[in-house]
């Protein structure tokens, strides 16, 4: 939504129907960041209904690709790095071949808008979450053809979150009725479902090992829960507003959550602490993601920018600006 002047609007989000009153003039917000395989590329789009694929430390790597209609809502690489997935509010997924910054092809027939993706661990599959405003579908599409192979209607509202286990042979499942829930892949058979969140869930990982489930939620937290025995190990307190996105690193010991609170806070999945807090976004921070070697993470804002954040130092190495079209600060890595 763009905004200019005082606008009113009415947003629905999972079970709250929010009043806006804005009085300020405002860009396209970004809603989603996916960083490549590879580290050397990361992928954002949002309002402005486009993706984006820049060098993750250069400036001379800048490509953007045109096609949806809608605010873009989610992406995700493939686990090779070929291909990049992204999901809009069109109800739409598009394919693009990364190499060449190219339409691929386009999945249609799933369930309303697209509010989350994942490809599997083998990049075979590709499952969305959707669904109407009294429905949560999840469908799963052959990623290589884009076939549409079978839809489940796993929530009672949309399905905000979906991410595949270390197998693929199961995947999680987050909603806007509050509810997590794992399901088998190939039957859609419902195998465990966890309550406990006072609000949408918005995000979910599963841990390194496979134990644990993570889902960071509109009520402000992060909850841990215990897979095996289906119940919340630890809930982690700290945001002061909805918890937008969750990225894990590599080795899976430290958890990145960002949060319309406009921080980005790290935490130490063990002890099950808060480990650093950033500032510096001047809108909510609608997403996150660790670079796959961990010293690196991306955050994207209603703030309209793309910042690159340094994990050691907690300093910023590179902001992008959505309405820039160079990069506002650049420096290395060390």
């Amino acid at each position: 939504m763009r905004v200019d002047g005082v606008m009113k609007s009415v947003i629905k989000w999972g079970v709250a129907i929010v009043m806006l009153c804005l009085s300020v003039a405002h860009a396209e917000m970004v809603e989603a960041v996916a960083y490549a395989p590879n580290g050397k590329r990361i992928a954002y789009g949002g309002e402005d209904k486009l993706v984006r694929i820049v060098g993750a430390s250069k400036n001379n790597f800048r490509r953007t690709l045109r096609g949806h209609t809608g605010t873009v809502t989610c992406l995700a690489f493939s686990p090779d790095g070929r291909t990049l997935a992204s999901g809009s509010a069109d109800k739409l997924v598009r394919l693009w071949d990364v190499s060449t910054s190219k339409w691929k092809r386009t999945l249609s027939g799933g369930a309303g808008e697209v509010k989350s993706l994942a490809f599997s661990p083998d990049g075979k599959l590709l499952a969305t979450g959707g669904g109407d405003w009294n429905d949560g579908v999840v469908t799963i599409w052959d990623a290589r053809k884009g076939r549409k192979l079978r839809s489940f209607r796993v929530h009672t509202k949309p399905v905000r979150a979906v991410v595949f286990s270390q197998n693929g042979k199961t995947m999680a499942t987050g909603s806007a009725d509050k509810s997590v829930k794992i399901i088998d892949v190939t039957t859609g058979e419902l195998l465990k479902t966890f309550n406990g969140h006072a609000g949408v869930v918005t995000s979910l990982l599963f841990s390194r090992d496979g134990a644990m489930l993570i889902s960071g939620s509109t009520d402000n937290t992060i909850k841990l829960w215990d897979i095996a025995n289906v119940k919340v190990w630890r809930t982690l307190y700290g945001h002061t507003s909805w918890v937008e996105s969750l990225s894990l690193s590599r080795d899976g010991r430290v958890l990145a959550s960002g949060s319309r609170d406009k921080s980005v806070k790290l935490w130490d999945i063990d002890q099950g602490k808060e480990t650093s807090h950033w500032g510096g976004h001047s809108w909510g921070v609608a997403a996150v993601a660790f670079s796959p070697d961990g010293k690196a993470l991306v955050s994207g804002s209603g703030d309209s920018t793309v910042r690159v954040w340094d994990v050691r130092t907690g300093k910023v190495i590179r902001t992008i600006g959505r309405n820039n079209p160079r990069p506002l600060a650049v420096s290395k890595l060390k």
